[in-house]
């Protein structure tokens, strides 16, 4: 039943809810500026009205607010989550890669070209007169400081890899950061909301926190409802997951429930041009297991694609025998109960490199003395019939011997053995197989003896850094031995020899002395001390090669074109340099084609021509090279800016789109304001009236 005040009571209860939605409009405007807030609605309804005990219905009893609400689109948030992951990426790349074309296509004219055409200015004018010691020296300098161009760029990109290894550990120490303080908010939220309050601040923190992890690594976040709390609102306790893995699920009294990113350093490289202690990055949980975070979004992402990216290029992991030469492994075969001699693999002589071979060169070197033993006993061995060796996807080597039924004579592989010193079979976990049906046998390994590891399909530090030490390397044997790769198999063989600086004669040598097979150009040691020739082709690990009188056709020849080619891997961008011999005595440089004749520059002419030679590179010659590499940052950088350009553009339609539905609008609010003010006037008056009225029934009746 209506009391007396029922009125004034009513009215009142519009007064309370025009002066709440004036306050939630007043907390709106004092937030316009206020980082990540979403403009809030004081939800009002109708207060639940009474009966009337005539019967003649219900009787409203005002109004109330019921809630403050939010004004969010969810759809909206996941969205722009998802499409700031890739912003985030590109930024990254897009700024490093600016960086990367900073520093290949040089610095106040400090560049390749420069340095290239005065050192061959400086070869040029030393042919007009090549008995000068004062030109020698100006060629020296010359050289020295094409050599510092290309030492000074590799150290530039081997810090900027560094310098990127530790903004990787900066971003996952922030991850790490934001999740526990996502955490404390949820714990913070789910006390308020539990006593059916509104914890709308509180969320727009967390929201804040999301947009700043989401431009940071590729996130999934939701809430799942887990029934209903003692208020009756739903039971929503947020979750976050990062490439698949949970990192974060709502909170716990007793422990963080934040999975965390944390970093380990790489026992083994994965590009042969890393600097050392590079990281992976790996979940916390569970514990022990290291296993790799899914990043495929994100500032994070764009770092590691910039720190290890090689353009996809497969790079296969060395094939280290760890034993000192003769090292061999003997393959026992019996055919048809009769025992083949056992073939003996021997790695001692020289095979590319020896004391590095790659999964490849292992399986073709085994496979060809293998075809050959079976060969010499009367087998036919053909493209159908041989025995294969092949590396397998799980990284083991694989010996198939299931061609060689068909052979003539025909042959039943009754047995198959392998046989190596301990310490490699150790090494190896090398196994004895017994035959099989089909005659199919393995050399398997538990250790995984051979593996080759595709890095990112992006070109990154690594991949500039392996350009630039393929440059040094194949431009030192061009200049130094007159090697010239014509059809870019990256093997040189006797048609490809051509005039070399160690081909020529200097001016301290006399008629009828051998060339003093100076090399020109070298490299660092350790310490940085520059190599002389000698200690230089001491490298391959093998005698002192020449190719000084010996007969191109013969297996000499090659050999020693394979060993000089062997000293030549140790060659990069870092450590190139003026070798020791010619830094010390410009008198060495090889000038002439004859011995005593100091004037004769046929020898110089002839290694200056081959700058221009086409066949140098695949790129093409010395200046096409260094000129695509550099036409690669410049496509990587514009290709980076442009995604990032249109990437910012969808971002800002995302957050204008986010803005006009969650942010505050001065018109807006001032035109609620007006509007909740007129309420506000109008319940005033009516509890003036009302009061006017109990003021004469109470005060004036009866007078």
């Amino acid at each position: 039943m209506r009391g007396s005040f029922f009125g004034l009571n009513v009215s009142l209860s519009g007064l309370f809810t025009a002066q709440r939605n004036m306050d939630t409009i007043s907390h709106n405007m004092a937030n316009i500026q206020t980082p990540g807030y979403t403009r809030q609605s004081a939800l009002q309804s109708a207060s639940s009205p009474i009966r009337l005990f005539n019967k003649t219905g219900m009787v409203g009893t005002g109004s109330e607010v019921v809630s403050v609400a939010r004004i969010r689109d969810l759809y909206l948030d996941k969205k722009y989550w998802y499409q700031n992951t890739i912003m985030g990426e590109w930024a990254q790349k897009a700024s490093l890669a600016d960086q990367i074309q900073t520093r290949v296509a040089g610095i106040d004219g400090n560049d390749y070209g420069v340095a290239m055409n005065d050192f061959y200015s400086a070869l040029q004018e030393l042919s007009k007169d090549p008995s000068d010691l004062s030109i020698r020296s100006v060629v020296k300098e010359e050289a020295l400081s094409l050599t510092s161009y290309f030492n000074n760029l590799a150290a530039n990109l081997e810090k900027m890899q560094e310098d990127i290894n530790i903004d990787v550990k900066a971003k996952v120490d922030l991850v790490n950061s934001i999740g526990h303080r996502i955490e404390s908010l949820n714990q913070q939220i789910y006390q308020i909301e539990i006593l059916g309050e509104a914890a709308n601040d509180l969320r727009d923190a967390r929201d804040l926190l999301i947009d700043e992890l989401s431009g940071l690594v590729n996130v999934e976040v939701g809430e799942h409802n887990y029934g209903k709390l003692p208020s009756g609102a739903d039971d929503m306790r947020l979750y976050i997951y990062i490439g698949g893995t949970q990192f974060l699920q709502h909170f716990s009294a007793n422990s963080s429930t934040v999975n965390e990113l944390r970093c380990v350093a790489r026992a083994q490289k994965l590009n042969e041009e890393d600097v050392n202690g590079l990281y992976d990055v790996v979940w916390t949980k569970p514990a022990g297991s290291a296993e790799p975070v899914a990043i495929s979004g994100g500032e994070l992402r764009g770092l590691l694609d910039m720190r290890d990216g090689n353009s996809g290029l497969t790079q296969e992991t060395k094939f280290d025998l760890l034993t000192q030469p003769p090292v061999s492994i003997s393959v026992a075969l019996s055919a048809n109960g009769a025992a083949l001699a056992p073939l003996t693999i021997s790695f001692s002589e020289y095979v590319r490199n020896a004391g590095a071979m790659t999964a490849g060169e292992l399986a073709a070197h085994i496979q060809g003395q293998l075809n050959a033993a079976l060969a010499a006993a009367g087998h036919a061995i053909t493209q159908d019939n041989m025995a294969r060796a092949r590396t397998t996807a799980d990284g083991k080597l694989e010996i198939d011997l299931g061609g060689l039924v068909s052979s003539v004579p025909p042959a039943t592989i009754d047995g198959f053995a392998v046989t190596a010193p301990a310490e490699l079979k150790q090494k190896l976990d090398l196994a004895e197989i017994l035959a099989g049906d089909p005659p199919l046998q393995a050399l398997t390994s538990g250790s995984d003896i051979v593996n080759a590891t595709a890095t990112r399909a992006y070109k990154g530090v690594p991949y500039y850094q392996r350009k630039l030490n393929e440059y040094v390397r194949t431009y030192a044997m061009a200049f130094n031995e007159g090697f010239m790769d014509d059809n870019s198999d990256k093997q040189i063989t006797a048609g490809e020899v051509l005039t070399g600086h160690a081909s020529g004669y200097n001016i301290g040598q006399g008629e009828g002395e051998p060339p003093a097979a100076v090399r020109f150009f070298t490299m660092m040691d350790s310490r940085g001390a520059a190599l002389g020739t000698g200690d230089f082709l001491m490298t391959s690990e093998l005698r002192m090669p020449s190719l000084y009188g010996l007969d191109p056709d013969s297996q000499e020849y090659q050999d020693n074109i394979n060993a000089i080619w062997n000293a030549y891997q140790g060659v990069t961008a870092k450590n190139f340099c003026v070798s020791a011999d010619i830094a010390s005595d410009v008198g060495l440089i090889a000038t002439s084609a004859s011995a005593g004749d100091v004037e004769d520059n046929t020898n110089l002419l002839a290694v200056t021509s081959q700058r221009f030679n086409r066949h140098m590179f695949s790129e093409g010659a010395a200046e096409d090279f260094m000129q695509a590499l550099s036409t690669d940052s410049a496509v990587d950088t514009n290709q980076a800016e442009f995604k990032l350009k249109n990437q910012t553009s969808f971002i800002n339609l995302l957050k204008d789109s986010r803005v006009s539905i969650s942010g505050v609008s001065e018109d807006e609010e001032f035109a609620n304001l007006i509007r909740h003010q007129h309420a506000y006037n109008a319940s005033a008056m009516m509890i003036n009236t009302f009061n006017e009225i109990y003021d004469t029934l109470i005060n004036g009746l009866g007078l």
